[in-house]
């Protein structure tokens, strides 16, 4: 097994912000319209979204996102998003499903509560589309992330302790593959004035029977793997720190016309140029 470690100072998000710009979401959600099943986009336009199924935000709900622009002769992309519950008191959950000619996505995105949102929860698989048997399942990717919201925002005033479902790392994720598994916990300290003192572990490990291989591999790929990883968030870093200020001295409620923008653009994903 490796474990990797990684530090960042990343510019605070406001709890009360963050509340806001969530009900703001779901303010926008339930206000977007709709013409004989088609999404219209903020000027009335059709979006190119489609509700295929249920009633807008409903449990049952689906909506058929158009195929991306494809290279002459590929089969284009397609997505579905589907409501399983929209509970603004308990839970919100929606799913995802996108397949193209070569992968296939499946992924479960959960909220709990939007008055104080508490849990976020991200899982899912990725695979080759069509795949079967041994091919299908070494292409086959399982994926969760988890947030405890509370725990985050405790741990950025620095109360460290007595989190309120226990572990010390209030978000944690993990990729499971049939021959490896790499494991991520974030946990966060107040920093300098304005910021967040953040620090990554990542564990990779192998599984089934690459596990001796990978035991004695790893050292070997480390250096690589470890400045992968590192890049990685070093650019996330710099998009967060600057993007966040900007969004923050405006506020939740100005992005309401952007975040209805980004809903309904639909129609982008299938035009062309020229």
């Amino acid at each position: 097994m490796a474990v990797l470690r990684y530090r960042a100072e990343l510019a605070e998000l406001p709890r009360a912000w963050f509340e806001r710009a969530v009900a703001v979401v779901f303010e926008t959600v339930e206000d977007l319209r709709f013409r004989d099943g088609a999404l219209l986009a903020p000027d009335g336009s059709d979006s190119g979204v489609r509700l295929v199924a249920g009633r807008h935000i409903a449990p049952g709900a689906r909506y058929l996102l158009p195929p991306e622009q494809a290279p002459e002769g590929a089969v284009p992309a397609s997505a579905e998003v589907e409501v399983v519950a929209w509970d603004r008191g308990r839970e919100s959950t929606v799913r995802l499903r996108q397949s193209s000619a070569t992968d296939e996505l499946a992924a479960t995105l959960a909220l709990r509560s939007v008055a104080r949102p508490s849990s976020l929860r991200l899982q899912g698989r990725f695979g080759a589309t069509g795949a079967a048997g041994p091919a299908g399942r070494l292409s086959n990717v399982a994926f969760r992330a988890d947030a405890d919201l509370d725990g985050w925002w405790a741990q950025a005033a620095g109360r460290a302790l007595g989190l309120p479902r226990g572990p010390s790392a209030p978000v944690t994720a993990s990729a499971v593959h049939r021959l490896g598994r790499a494991d991520a916990a974030v946990s966060v300290a107040p920093g300098a004035a304005g910021t967040w003192r953040v620090e990554i572990t990542v564990r990779l490990r192998g599984r089934s029977w690459v596990r001796p291989l990978a035991w004695a591999l790893l050292p070997f790929f480390r250096r690589r793997i470890d400045g992968w990883i590192r890049g990685a968030l070093v650019e996330a870093g710099r998009g967060w720190n600057r993007a966040v200020p900007e969004l923050v001295r405006h506020g939740p409620d100005r992005q309401r016309e952007r975040i209805a923008a980004a809903l309904t653009s639909g129609a982008d994903r299938g035009s062309t140029e020229g």
